[in-house]
């Protein structure tokens, strides 16, 4: 996901104000790409990750809390054919997919694929793949739908090519599922058997959410698996056998990389109550870390709490910047307030670097002082709306008085004059006498 940094530096800026004003809307919904600035690291912390297939900025997607987090740094490429054409598919790719090996690994930590067929990627991009991971320069996350497993297409209505014959196939931690028809299962989180103090399973109360899968591709030897399904429930209408303990999360180690599975549709209207769950953007962070082997927080309280912080700030930013620009359409005086909003950023700028850093507490205490001063921008933002919408009363009532006037003294003058106008008398119609 492209990143958009955020910086109004007095009037100068104004047009960055207006194009995030008109983000609010999806702001107030989810969290705004827009809203969200990104530490400025190049080293040292940042996941760089290039995202193929839906990394689409709307609720019931796990883009949001990607751009949210500090630590990861998004390259959307969108390619799910479900939200879009062959064409759009196509323009995407041709943009913003790296053209050499070189440039893949250079500017890329994590690649991750979902809703992608193997044939809409090329066997050069494969093998540029495959071999970063296992030169150690790049990781691999396959998640989402059948199509990501070579299971069945559920758009197109026909099985989706392979992937254990690609270079990609040869590295992933399961098995793909080769036009078998995907299968609806309800089910819950469960940390594998050994695994239950594994950093990703620990601090999560799994037991909260309910999910649900399209397929069930198993574990190649030599992979780990650290979640499983629990309390399966088949869909209404699935015939299928319930198969409780069907890998969820599965990682692999090969050679010098890593690469992982995610058996999870992510995105879309079935898993709405994932995205309900008050640890989804914990969770989503997660599956990202894992792979590019990132420094997981085992204190979770703490996290989630600044993790829900950096949320409320974006959303109370698309609502402060929204009326900023409808101020602004009044002719109101916004520079001083786009200098305290320049300030507030330098504060989310600095939680985001310490987060980055691991300081955790710091970040936090960052970011109460980046709200407090956003909530005094807010209210800096309203009185300017207040003042600029203030003589635009005061000139209605002007008019609206003086039309009154006018019409009434009219009024007045045409009763009072009336004694000077003789009554029309009766007529009658007819030939006279």
């Amino acid at each position: 996901m492209m990143v958009f940094r955020l910086a109004v530096r007095g009037s100068r800026d104004r047009r960055e104000v207006r194009f995030f004003g008109r983000c609010a809307v999806l702001a107030v919904l989810s969290v705004s790409l827009a809203l969200i600035s990104t530490a400025d690291c190049q080293e040292g912390g940042i996941i760089e990750v290039l995202f193929i297939g839906d990394p689409f900025m709307r609720p019931g997607f796990p883009t949001p809390a990607l751009v949210e987090d500090p630590k990861i740094r998004l390259t959307p490429v969108v390619g799910e054919l479900a939200f879009v054409t062959r064409k759009e598919m196509a323009k995407a790719m041709r943009i913003y997919l790296p053209r050499t090996q070189k440039h893949l690994s250079e500017n890329h930590d994590l690649v991750a694929l979902a809703a992608i067929r193997s044939d809409h990627l090329s066997g050069a991009f494969h093998s540029w793949v495959a071999t970063g991971v296992l030169e150690g320069e790049l990781a691999l996350l396959m998640a989402d739908d059948p199509v990501s497993f070579a299971g069945v297409d559920a758009w197109e209505g026909a099985g989706a090519p392979g992937w254990m014959e690609t270079p990609v196939g040869a590295i992933l931690p399961v098995d793909d599922r080769t036009r078998i028809n995907y299968e609806d299962i309800w089910f819950k989180f469960k940390p594998a058997s050994g695994y239950e103090d594994h950093p990703f399973n620990t601090g999560i109360p799994w037991e909260q959410v309910t999910v649900n899968t399209h397929n069930r591709p198993t574990a190649r030897p030599g992979a780990t698996v650290l979640m499983e399904t629990s309390q399966e429930t088949p869909f209404s209408g699935y015939g299928g056998p319930v198969q409780e303990g069907s890998p969820v999360v599965v990682f692999w180690d090969i050679e010098m990389g890593r690469s992982m599975a995610l058996v999870f549709d992510w995105g879309g209207n079935g898993v709405t109550e994932f995205y309900r769950w008050e640890y989804w953007r914990d969770i989503v962070a997660r599956w990202f870390y894992l792979p590019a082997r990132a420094e997981i927080l085992e204190d979770v309280a703490l996290s989630h709490k600044v993790r829900q912080m950096i949320a409320q700030f974006g959303v109370q930013k698309g609502i402060t910047l929204s009326m900023l620009e409808f101020a602004d359409k009044f002719g109101a005086n916004t520079v001083r307030v786009e200098e305290h909003l320049a300030m507030v950023n330098e504060d989310r700028r600095k939680a985001d670097s310490l987060w980055i850093e691991g300081d955790f507490q710091g970040c936090g205490t960052a970011m109460e002082t980046a709200l407090a001063g956003l909530q005094e921008v807010e209210g800096e933002a309203l009185k300017a709306k207040d003042d600029a919408l203030l003589w635009i009363y005061i000139s209605e009532w002007t008019a609206v008085s003086g039309t009154l006037c006018v019409t009434g003294f009219v009024v007045w003058s045409l009763m009072i004059r009336r004694v000077a106008y003789r009554e029309v008398g009766t007529t009658r119609s007819g030939p006279s006498n």
